[in-house]
């Protein structure tokens, strides 16, 4: 699964929560955080200067 992500003001504080608090319950049904990092550029999605560019990408892999 592919997550991008693109915070309000104050969003990546919650989400970083969010992400502490459901990491155990991915690991428990047998999924794996495979990457995650800031864009350097946009493949998918808003290209347009004011809409700037994801502020995280995370790549989570599950068992099927």
């Amino acid at each position: 699964m592919i997550n991008m992500l693109k915070f309000k003001p104050g969003g990546l504080t919650k989400y970083q929560a969010c992400v502490k608090a459901v990491s155990p319950l991915i690991n428990e049904v047998g999924g794996e955080l495979v990457w995650s990092g800031q864009s350097i550029a946009t493949l998918i999605g808003p290209h347009e200067e004011d809409e700037g560019l994801w502020d995280a990408v995370l790549i989570v892999k599950y068992p099927n």
